[in-house]
């Protein structure tokens, strides 16, 4: 909430609630994008120790305890962490979790604070006027912050077309029209999520094995559809999280497939996959040869 108060007081934002929301979600992809860089390097080595996995598990099939060892032998020699493709993700889940909270916090209502109707009670029975319990009352702000004091006593958080503290489905239910805008832009996060998917999907080479079982790339098609219906139930500003978070990673997806997906990178990674195993067995056989003249001798 701190960070996003900061984005929120910087001169070039202007106190848009929106600019503020789409600057906090660029800093954490930029902070993000080495564990994705890394991440993607994982994926390129699992890709190419492919062949030597499934040897594994089909000289190890009746046993997976052995399977299992060699298997994280294998990684520990190849430098690989067979779940470093997953920690961009990982990575982004408590940033959602929490903005969602916070989003929460900065737009709860009078009327939600505690002990709000006894109070209420108490103001009618001595006669005092009630107080509105429909404006905002934020929490984690500072009440010195110029996001608080623009928020306390307002009732929306606009961006345009949108009240980025409202959930989409209740602006749907409250105006058909003016609910057309949020669902733009679910449809924006639902339509870059799966272009996002196929940018990866486009990566693969001819011939090259899958890294995932059917069922596995089964739960990812369906995963923009899903997200796209969860939208609805979330406050708008953290739909905006979503979408900015999705075209960010569709540039940072295209400088990773120029960067190490081209034709010629994409050889030249097999070829020193194959010089290297050349040379390991190069030397295992020399070892041999060493071991078996001191055995004769």
């Amino acid at each position: 909430a701190r960070v996003l108060a900061f984005f929120y007081s910087l001169p070039v934002v202007g106190g848009s609630y929106g600019l503020a929301i789409i600057l906090l979600t660029l800093a954490v992809m930029v902070v993000l994008m080495p564990l994705t860089i890394r991440a993607t390097r994982s994926t390129i080595k699992m890709q190419l120790v492919q062949p030597k996995l499934k040897e594994l598990q089909r000289k190890h099939k009746d046993d997976k305890a052995t399977l299992n060892s060699e298997l994280m032998e294998l990684y520990k020699t190849e430098g690989i962490n067979p779940v470093g493709g997953c920690l961009p993700m990982v990575a982004q889940l408590p940033v959602f979790l929490v903005l969602f909270r916070v989003l929460q916090g900065l737009s709860r209502r009078v009327s939600e604070t505690a002990y709000y109707t006894v109070a209420e009670h108490a103001r009618e029975r001595v006669g005092l006027a009630a107080v509105e319990g429909h404006t905002f009352d934020p929490r984690y702000l500072n009440t010195g912050s110029k996001m608080y004091q623009d928020l306390h006593g307002a009732d929306s958080m606009p961006f345009g077309p949108f009240d980025l503290a409202k959930h989409p489905i209740d602006a749907i239910q409250a105006s058909f029209l003016r609910g057309i805008p949020y669902v733009l832009l679910i449809l924006f996060v639902v339509a870059t999520s799966f272009y996002q998917q196929r940018q990866i999907s486009a990566r693969r080479q001819p011939g090259q094995p899958a890294l995932m079982n059917p069922q596995q790339e089964m739960i990812l098609k369906f995963l923009p559809l899903m997200s796209g219906i969860w939208s609805f139930a979330f406050p708008a500003g953290l739909v905006l999280y979503w979408a900015t978070s999705n075209s960010f990673r569709i540039l940072q997806q295209g400088y990773i497939s120029r960067a190490f997906y081209t034709e010629d990178k994409v050889k030249a990674r097999e070829e020193e996959a194959e010089a290297a195993k050349a040379a390991k067995g190069a030397v295992e056989v020399e070892e041999a040869k060493g071991g078996g003249a001191s055995k004769g001798k």
